[in-house]
């Protein structure tokens, strides 16, 4: 589950029945997905999309539902929600292992597409409102105590 294609046997047969099994299910989803239950897909990562849709309205909640929603929202607040940010928190990675390997930035004779995608969102990634903003932030951040001024 989290993966566009891919079919996943015999993950959550029984359908969670109350709002802490709701809870239980994304979480353990989240963790082993690395990313939040995608909207398209079907099956049962779509009914856990479409539950954490309808909880973040509040809507029928308790006050304690609200809290518990709440703290796993924290617990998960840098985990990659879209798939669009599962591929940038990716290019991030690779980023960083290239460096950790090198002790150097990219270069365009390295890796063309890596060395482009950084140099395109050096000038973009404050206008992002999604984990993006974060993960490039934090990149940066990285390339700075790694090699100094980038």
């Amino acid at each position: 589950m989290g993966v566009p294609n891919r079919i996943y046997k015999g993950d959550y047969i029984l359908q969670p029945r109350n709002f802490d099994e709701w809870v239980k299910a994304f979480k353990e989803f989240t963790i082993k997905q690395g990313c939040f239950p995608i909207g398209t897909s079907k099956g049962f990562e779509r009914s856990l999309y479409n539950w954490y849709y309808d909880a973040k309205t509040y809507i029928n909640l308790s006050s304690d539902e609200i809290l518990k929603f709440h703290q796993m929202m924290e617990e998960f607040n840098k985990t990659p929600h879209t798939v669009i940010e599962k591929k940038f928190l990716d290019n991030c990675e690779r980023y960083k292992s290239f460096v950790l390997q090198t002790g150097r930035m990219l270069d365009e004779s390295d890796e063309k597409s890596l060395y482009n995608w950084f140099i395109g969102n050096m000038r973009k990634y404050t206008s992002y409102e999604d984990n993006r903003r974060l993960y490039f932030k934090e990149l940066i951040n990285f390339l700075q105590d790694e090699i100094g001024d980038i």
